[in-house]
């Protein structure tokens, strides 16, 4: 079974954390439901249904197992090890027979007996330390739809496969599978044997360091338990070749997948049998390297025809080579190779090393006996850094742009070149050989082509490659690296400053997008996993509500072979008249219901009917198409993959309230019932940092966000809420000055503002929020008196007003805003209430008029008045007396009625008050108990249509 597990006490999900190599396990407080490693496969070990009982692995959405150290105790992590700690027997709450499903109430127990819980002492992250099922953490079990059997593919080669210096989640063997995933709709596993350095075939020279690098190399049982290298860290083994072996046998043991039942191998090798350093060296004669890749390819060869043999239904999709080198790159690649030379921290502890420094000849292409490959390319750097210094290259590093190709015999510029035409000799000879082996075994073997160029060189303006800044590396991993390089030994001459800046020339971000890119066109090309008919079946039944036709089905598996994703198809098909002929007739209402709905999966809300108003009129319904598939909301939802469908929260009518935890940094937003006497439902659960002492909601030209200040540090941001509320986006963050009391939103003309206020020296501010939210324009500011406990906006007509009150002496004032925002006109000052109020919040009534409602902590006295029409005061019209102590008291408005929403922190009740209509009492509609804790509790927006 896939499933999301959902915590029952806190409403987290269980969450792995994405590291490069690794992965803890946490319950995170989003519930968002989209991040994979918030999916989890329930493997039963007993047979293939779950019941009370079952004994299951847990396995995430990256191929990692739910797993306690220590024999069962306190800690529980997520590790690649297979041993029967790892697992579990799934407990149902209520054990009655049947199967397991979608909504039932499950506890995790360890084979030692401990169920799984939140660790004593650190608020998300799980441990088993739980001895008795009601102390434990109970899940929720929300079954993914999937459908078919899961696909398992399964990764073999070097550094380039592993993903050098990539998180897991931007590595192209990880946006296969998810591509996989989207495009089948069926679960992908991902299983990840390449590793750094790793050569096709073990080397024929004595490699002293062999022993030390707890190779798995054998099929034995015996040598799975044996510790692995970090991928990142750069081994010779296990070679590849012995990656495919050991795995036919790991895979069973480990994950519970037959060779069989591997349904796709990513592969390469090659480069790491000739030394990337060897190939870039300009001394390298080219006959070596054309020997050397024909070896190479010949041990594929038979890597491949091993992997055929053991994996039986699997297809092997070769990646390619790109050039490292090319006229594009530029003077850091020099100043690359004089940090490692000049820095004394990354000196050699080889003798011969040194000494090569001082021969003018040239070290042989094949290598000296008795050194390793890894101690020749040390050689090989030291006499290309040697013969640059002597011909001035480090010189003036900072003037030069790109390297100048010469035209001397031994001048810089032509051994430069040398270099270019080496890495190119390399690529274009080891490409071939591996198209030779798919020629060989068309039906299962391809090669995908990451399509470089030249332009893509590491260093090179455009380059697909990571790179350095200063003298450090850029990619997020380096640090983790050299740590694990320490641990693991890596000490020999350059090995440290290497492991460093191992990730340059390999492929960053956007580089390994196009491998993923690469390898999805190679799987069009020959049809293998990805059925585009049904694909394509499914895009038209979506936006035209109707079979393709078999015309249309070539005609866009075409389309797909030649590059389209889903995102291109469905923009083909929304600017055609495929699509025009299915709303020629409708009125501006109604085309844009059909087209939100056919595009974005949802129906309109009423802004969306304000920004298309003329619709029908003249071709500008492509206008709309093309606006909603370029959008945010498109982009972040569907991506370029996902066919348009609803989201995972249905956007229902109704008030929604949003809270947050300023000493916890918990965020949560719930739905209120339109019933109200059935209170609220949570859609999410997140965790924010902490201390964020003003969080206010605005609602701006239809779209809702939230404005948030520390008061302490002057950090201030602006969030907007996902187009199905089921989090919030960071829009902008920036730093203000410190301790501002007092942040409210108020709109004016098509315009957003904020007014600030600082209680303790009376400084004031408006500014304007920019219209795309990134951003804030000062627009005037000065100084009040001191004190201010409340100031609040409101509108009355089309003017903007200030109701401000001081606890410490009851003064109230009502101040207009200028319409220019230059400052304010008094309408009401030197009016008294009684002192005391803790809560003072203005609102609407069904008649329009505005009221203020006020509370009394200390002794739960509370009264309504309504603004005076001139606003010279307020005039009572109701008071009474509730209990004492609550913190939040909020009014909404809803279907014609005044509402108030309250929370007390100390014990977490929470209420809804109606209004009546007379403002004379309130009365109740629900009441329930919330965890205590929570700073900020106010209804931020609703949906009405």
């Amino acid at each position: 079974m896939k499933a999301r597990l959902k915590s029952v006490q806190t409403g987290k999900y269980l969450q792995g954390i994405f590291e490069y190599d690794r992965t803890s396990t946490v319950l995170q407080a989003n519930g968002l439901g989209f991040d994979p490693m918030e999916e989890y496969t329930l493997l039963s070990l007993d047979g293939t249904d779950l019941v009370h009982g079952s004994k299951v692995v847990i396995r995430t959405g990256n191929s990692y197992y739910l797993h306690p150290l220590n024999g069962g105790g306190s800690s529980v992590q997520l590790s690649h090890w297979g041993s029967s700690e790892q697992t579990f027997v799934i407990e149902r709450g209520s054990p009655n027979g049947g199967s397991i499903t979608s909504g039932d109430i499950v506890s995790l127990k360890t084979e030692k007996g401990k169920y799984l819980t939140v660790h004593s002492n650190q608020k998300n992250r799980l441990g088993a330390e739980a001895l008795s099922a009601g102390t434990n953490e109970q899940f929720v079990v929300e079954a993914i739809e999937t459908k078919g059997a899961p696909l398992n593919v399964v990764a073999f080669g070097d550094s380039i496969v592993w993903g050098q210096g990539l998180y897991n989640r931007d590595k192209f063997t990880y946006l296969t599978k998810q591509w996989l995933q989207v495009v089948t709709e069926r679960p992908v596993e991902l299983f990840v044997f390449a590793h750094s350095g790793a050569t096709i075939e073990p080397s024929d020279s004595n490699d002293s360091f062999r022993d030390k690098q707890f190779a798995v190399a054998s099929e034995d049982l015996t040598n799975l338990w044996k510790p692995i290298p970090p991928g990142e860290v750069n081994f010779g083994y296990p070679t590849i070749h012995q990656q495919v072996k050991s795995a036919a046998v790991r895979l069973p043991y480990w994950h519970h997948v037959s060779p069989e039942m591997v349904d796709l191998i990513l592969l390469d090798g090659g480069i790491n049998d000739l030394g990337p350093v060897t190939i870039c060296r300009p001394f390298t004669s080219s006959q070596w390297i054309m020997d050397k890749t024909a070896e190479a390819g010949k041990n594929a060869h038979e890597m491949i025809k091993t992997a055929l043999a053991k994996y039986p239904n699997a297809k092997i999709v070769i990646t390619d080579y790109y050039q490292i080198i090319s006229q594009h790159t530029s003077s850091m690649l020099l100043g690359f190779l004089d940090w490692i030379f000049s820095n004394p921290s990354t000196s050699s502890s080889i003798p011969e090393i040194a000494a090569s420094s001082q021969t003018s000849s040239f070290l042989p292409d094949e290598g000296i006996p008795d050194l390793s490959p890894e101690e020749m390319e040390e050689l090989y750097l030291r006499e290309l850094y040697t013969k640059l210094k002597e011909m001035g290259a480090f010189e003036n590093l900072k003037a030069k742009d790109t390297i100048a190709f010469g035209a001397g015999k031994e001048d810089q510029g032509n051994l430069l070149k040398a270099m270019s035409e080496n890495t190119r000799l390399f690529k274009d000879r080891m490409n071939a050989e591996m198209q030779k082996i798919a020629n060989i075994f068309p039906d299962r073997v391809t090669v995908a082509s990451c399509r470089y160029t030249d332009t893509d060189a590491v260093f090179a303006p455009k380059s697909s490659l990571w790179s350095l800044s200063g003298i450090q590396p850029v990619d997020p991993v380096w640090e983790k690296r050299l740590e694990d390089a320490k641990k693991w030994g890596k000490t020999i001459g350059h090995g440290l400053a290497k492991t460093k800046l191992a990730s340059i020339g390999h492929p960053h971000v956007a580089g390994a997008k196009k491998y993923a890119e690469g390898i999805r066109l190679a799987l069009h090309r020959k049809g293998w996993l990805v059925e585009t008919h049904g694909l394509i079946k499914r895009i038209f039944q979506q936006l035209l509500n109707r079979e393709a036709t078999a015309k249309e089905l070539e005609f866009f598996h075409i389309q797909f072979a030649q590059g389209f994703t889903v995102k291109d198809i469905v923009r083909f098909i929304g600017m055609n008249d495929l699509f025009r002929k299915t709303i020629e007739g409708l009125d501006d209402r109604d085309m844009v219901n059909k087209i939100m709905n056919a595009f974005l999966g949802r129906m309109p809300r009423e802004y969306d009917y304000v920004r298309w108003p003329y619709i029908t009129q003249s071709g500008n319904w492509a206008v709309t198409v093309t606006e909603i598939i370029e959008s945010r909301e498109y982009h972040e939802r569907f991506g370029e993959w996902k066919i348009p469908s609803s989201g995972r929260n249905p956007v229902e009518k109704g008030v929604y309230v949003f809270q947050y935890k300023e000493r916890e940094g918990t965020v949560a937003l719930d739905r209120v019932h339109e019933e109200m006497n059935t209170g609220t439902a949570p859609l999410w659960r997140h965790h924010w940092t902490k201390n964020w002492s003003l969080v206010e909601p605005f609602t701006h030209r239809g779209a809702h966000y939230l404005l948030g200040y520390k008061a302490h540090s002057g950090e201030v941001f602006i969030d907007q809420y996902t187009f199905d509320y089921d989090g919030t986006r960071s829009l902008w963050k920036h730093q203000w000055t410190s301790n501002w009391s007092i942040l409210q939103p108020f709109p004016y003309k098509d315009k957003q503002y904020v007014f600030g206020y600082r209680e303790r020296n009376g400084d004031y501010f408006i500014d304007q929020i920019n219209d795309d939210m990134v951003g804030t324009t000062p627009i005037h500011d000065g100084s009040w008196t001191k004190g201010w406990s409340s100031v609040q906006p409101f509108k009355k007509g089309s003017d903007v007003f200030l109701f401000g009150y001081r606890y410490s002496d009851g003064k109230y004032f009502i101040d207009q805003i200028k319409s220019d925002m230059s400052g304010f006109e008094s309408k009401c000052s030197g009016k008294h209430w009684t002192k005391g109020w803790s809560i003072v919040t203005l609102f609407y009534g069904a008649d329009g008029e505005v009221y203020v409602f006020g509370y009394r902590s200390r002794d739960g006295d509370y009264f309504i008045d309504r603004v005076n029409d001139n606003l010279s005061g307020t005039t009572p019209v109701g008071n009474g007396r509730w209990t004492t102590g609550w913190s939040r008291i909020s009014p909404f408005y809803w279907n014609g009625n005044v509402y108030l929403f309250g929370y007390r922190s100390q014990d977490g009740k929470v209420f809804i008050d109606k209004i009546r209509d007379d403002f004379q009492k309130t009365e109740n509609i629900w009441s329930k108990h919330w965890t205590t804790g929570w700073t900020t509790v106010i209804p931020a927006f609703m949906i009405e249509e």
